[in-house]
């Protein structure tokens, strides 16, 4: 008794001292006073359902909540959305009930299913989140399997449309909920198949890899089940049933899951409205006469649906790196942003980066990052017009402020804030400045096996940079059947999944004559990570050798460990530091080229910078610097844009202004040597 007596204790305390909190801290200390409270109380539980995944927990723990409360059940929930061990044993605090609903990490559920022991699991879909501390997508999967192997007698519900999730199902004791959503321009988060490998063909594709979706190796395909819905001006459908029409801060998917988890458990769903919202997301207020909205943003998927479902006059960015967040942003560069975006105001221990992604948009936005998250607030809202509306996206750690800051705004911007550079508008390509005036042509290598780490930006930056200048690129994308392109200047290729590398390698071979001819002959290519170790000798996959195309001198084997964090740099080809994210299992041993730098934090070769950091062999950089690595290093995409110039004949670049960027690395710097 005393484990629940003294949660409860200092639960009472810390809301006396800081109304709001206590999340946690109450099931750290119930936990250490009983090991087994989780276990022991959550048994006293009549029915006990688990909602995880990497999107959509709370809204869908929410609405479940609300349907059997309203069917006379006694619920008791995570409703903060603490989801970690502690905060699963500080919401059993909450006393006793009929029914428990919790919301659960996906890489803590392993060690919560026991504990637990669901009647019902719910798996809402899985995409990349947090890859510094889940790794790639199918990893997450694998967490999720193994809890599920844990629970022989637990049903499952299982989002049909997203392959990641249907593979999860057990014969006998599974059940899939599906919906119906238009199109929407998100990259997918698997290269194939999750049973076979083989090629994902898609019917329909809704957003990222969730769709109508068939194996042609297989055979896997969407689960047939009756809790399929579709959406229409009258509201959401299902089994014949009519619901409201959704509001903003519901998913689609979460109000189908939670509707098909109510019909499974033998609940009725019967709605006149939907419930409000919780814990900020969706929280709509009125600020200095605009409608400010707010929501929460994670990773692509969740910030592409969010931009493109609420269409705004202003929009807040708040994007932290805390360890809740994710440390590597480097997702925001695979968001898909609307072309208007009017002004953006940007807060967060990452402003200055998510500033840099905004410099690269086309056109580019009206950007300013502000130290303070009130002062980009007021700035995003008197830059909407009176009667207009401001749309704001926050990372999870900042998003308890920004629910604050909308209920009790300041009356001014409290900061003066750092915008964009002012960029001389793009010039048609200069025939007259020397050399051969066609545009330069870069080759994209796989761009949709091999991008896991918005290495796509790297594109970008290159073809921005240049226009800036009054030249001209053309990024040709090569794709698995593909022929080589003619007249290519520069090679570029991304990170990817093992399983991903396996699927491209073999095509890849098929231009090896190719690359190589190009290389010699003085083109310039960047390869990173998974790009970076198929180019070398050889790497290794599953525990085997596989060759690979011999052009950089580089052999990679499997280490002990995953090196993943940041990465700081010491480098003779540019002035200044070299800063990005690692995130990979591969060690990688030169035998010749020289080292790209010294690593001064991180790994990067091998283990504790012991190999140094990527490769230079003539006009061609390896590494393992994600972020990606050119919006970053402005300075290193101008060696890669200086070799182009070289080849093509091209005066000297002029320089730019990339006092932003410098900015960036040096609290990137500070923040990676106080962690």
């Amino acid at each position: 008794m005393l484990a629940p007596v003294m949660g409860r204790v200092t639960r009472s305390v810390l809301r006396r001292v800081r109304p709001g909190g206590g999340t946690t801290l109450p099931g750290w200390v119930a936990v250490k006073l009983d090991p087994k409270f989780v276990e022991r109380t959550a048994a006293r539980f009549a029915l006990r359902v688990v909602i995880t995944g990497t999107n959509g927990k709370t809204s869908t723990m929410t609405l479940l909540r609300h349907l059997l409360e309203r069917d006379g059940c006694v619920v008791v929930a995570n409703e903060e959305g603490a989801n970690l061990h502690q905060g699963v044993a500080a919401a059993l605090l909450e006393g006793p009930g009929d029914a428990l609903v919790m919301e659960v990490d996906e890489a803590a559920f392993p060690r919560l299913a026991p504990a637990l022991a669901p009647h019902l699991v719910i798996v809402t879909g899985l995409f990349r989140d947090q890859l510094d501390r889940f790794g790639e997508v199918r990893t997450t999967r694998g967490h999720l399997e193994r809890a599920i192997a844990s629970l022989p007698e637990a049903r499952l519900l299982l989002n049909g449309d997203d392959p990641l999730v249907a593979s999860l199902a057990v014969e006998g004791r599974s059940l899939a909920f599906r919906a119906a959503l238009p199109p929407m321009d998100v990259p997918s988060d698997i290269p194939a198949c999750p049973v076979c490998g083989g090629d994902l063909v898609y019917d329909e594709r809704y957003y990222a890899h969730l769709g109508r979706y068939r194996c042609e190796a297989c055979g896997f395909t969407n689960p047939a089940t009756p809790y399929e819905a579709t959406f229409g001006v009258d509201g959401l459908t299902m089994d014949g049933r009519t619901y409201p029409p959704l509001p903003p801060y519901l998913h689609p998917y979460s109000a189908t899951a939670a509707l098909a988890a109510a019909r499974a458990l033998g609940v009725e769903p019967a709605l006149e409205a939907w419930p409000n919202a919780v814990g900020g997301r969706g929280e709509v207020r009125t600020i200095l006469e605009r409608r400010v909205s707010l929501a929460l943003v994670k990773n692509p998927a969740s910030m592409s649906w969010n931009l493109a479902q609420e269409r705004a006059d202003a929009h807040a960015f708040f994007i932290n790196d805390g360890a809740a967040d994710g440390v590597d942003v480097s997702w925001l560069w695979d968001a898909r942003y609307p072309p208007l975006l009017g002004r953006v105001a940007v807060g967060g221990t990452r402003a200055l980066e998510f500033l840099i992604r905004m410099r690269y948009l086309e056109p580019r936005a009206e950007a300013t990052a502000f130290p303070t998250l009130q002062g980009a607030l007021m700035h995003a809202v008197r830059g909407a017009p009176a009667g207009g509306s401001v749309l704001v996206l926050s990372t999870y750690t900042n998003l308890k402020q920004a629910y604050q800051l909308l209920d009790r705004p300041p009356a001014e911007a409290s900061s003066a804030g750092t915008a964009l550079p002012a960029q001389s508008p793009a010039v048609p390509p200069s025939r007259g400045r020397g050399g051969n005036g066609r545009p330069a042509r870069i080759a994209w290598l796989y761009p949709d096996q091999m991008g896991t780490y918005g290495d796509g930006g790297n594109l970008e930056v290159l073809r921005r940079r240049l226009a800036w200048r009054g030249r001209a690129a053309e990024v040709v994308r090569v794709d698995v059947g593909d022929t080589w392109p003619r007249d290519v200047d520069a090679v570029v290729m991304g990170g990817g999944e093992d399983l991903a590398q396996g699927l491209i390698m073999s095509d890849l071979r098929r231009h090896a004559g190719e690359i190589g001819a190009l290389l010699d002959d003085g083109a310039a290519a960047l390869v990173v990570c998974g790009g970076y170790q198929l180019l070398g000798e050889s790497f290794e996959v599953d525990g085997r050798p596989v060759e690979g195309l011999g052009l950089l001198p580089v052999t990679t084997g499997r280490g002990t460990s995953r090196l993943v964090g940041r990465m700081l740099v010491e480098s003779p080809f540019v002035d200044g530091l070299l800063v990005g994210f690692e995130n990979h299992g591969g060690h990688t041993r030169l035998h010749g080229g020289t080292a790209l730098g010294r690593v001064v934090q991180g790994h990067g070769n091998a283990l504790e910078g012991a190999a140094g950091e990527g490769v230079v062999h003539a006009h061609a950089i390896g590494t393992y610097l994600h972020g990606p690595v050119l919006a970053r290093n402005p300075w290193l995409a101008d060696l890669v844009l200086g070799w182009i110039a070289e080849r093509l004949g091209w005066e000297a670049l002029d320089p730019l202004d990339d006092a932003i960027e410098r900015q960036a690395l040096e609290r990137f710097v500070t923040a990676s040597r106080t962690r």
